[in-house]
């Protein structure tokens, strides 16, 4: 049993053990967090992170639409639940929460690049191709979207790529 502590220690030890590869414990500290704090939504959305590492999808998806409920304007978040929705083959949703992040936000470069992936999923690859080279023309996208542009365009998807983009997205800006 994890001992009584204060929010921030619980998502401070959470954060080290999902580094550490120890999902189980990082994960019964932000359910703590989440017990102690159910309004702030940042344990939610590393909670779904961890789900997503787990290829748990259902459950990311979960955490997500917690989450999303308390930071409806959150562009990373909307990604992340587009991006577990892709997985799920939820792609109308998915599109859905990718044109709402872009109306908060049309300059965050990671928006196209997962968009893109969702796209390529379904094997849309010219869609993709444009919307990346799009972004890029117009300097919004970094040289992640210029790779996925070569991918788009040379039809390569590498299996599971979307969440594993996604994440990597997420987790730099959360700086883990």
């Amino acid at each position: 049993k994890i001992p009584s502590m204060p929010y921030r220690a619980y998502m401070n030890y959470a954060n080290h053990m999902f580094v550490e590869g120890n999902n189980q414990l990082a994960e019964e500290y932000l359910k703590n967090a989440i017990s102690m704090f159910p309004e702030n939504g940042n344990a939610y959305i590393q909670l779904g992170v961890l789900k997503q590492t787990e290829f748990d999808f259902e459950e990311a998806e979960k955490c997500f639409r917690s989450a999303l409920e308390l930071e409806p304007e959150n562009v990373k978040l909307l990604c992340l639940l587009a991006t577990a929705l892709t997985v799920l083959n939820k792609f109308d949703e998915a599109y859905e929460l990718y044109e709402k992040a872009l109306k908060i936000n049309s300059r965050i470069p990671d928006i196209y690049v997962c968009k893109s992936s969702t796209l390529m999923k379904q094997e849309r690859y010219r869609e993709a191709r444009t919307l990346l080279m799009d972004a890029i023309e117009n300097k919004i996208a970094i040289y992640s979207a210029h790779t996925n542009c070569d991918k788009a365009e040379n039809g390569i998807l590498p299996p599971d790529s979307t969440p594993k983009r996604c994440n990597t997205l997420y987790l730099a800006g959360q700086g883990v």
